[in-house]
């Protein structure tokens, strides 16, 4: 399951649970979409004044935590539980 998206460089991405239980984000055009709905609960925010990451679609820390983003990219263990219990 997609537990959120982003646009990133311009690119449309999806975060999801790897081969390895962990969150990796991977571009869109490597997946085909089985089913147009977005999950309830779902928020959305836009970062206009930056280069890279432009907007996100996803759960509550992703989209309403600043710091939860960069916490899942270093794996840190807190952002990762918070990931796992948002994708079961």
């Amino acid at each position: 399951p997609v537990a959120a998206i982003s646009i990133y460089g311009g690119m449309l991405m999806v975060l999801i649970r790897d081969d390895t239980s962990l969150p990796n984000w991977y571009p869109m055009e490597m997946f085909e979409v089985v089913d147009s709905r977005l999950p309830p609960g779902w928020l959305f925010t836009s970062y206009p004044n930056s280069d890279f990451l432009q907007a996100i679609w996803g759960y509550g820390e992703l989209v309403m935590d600043e710091f939860h983003y960069d916490a899942l990219l270093e794996r840190e263990e807190n952002a990762l539980m918070i990931f796992s219990s948002r994708v079961a």
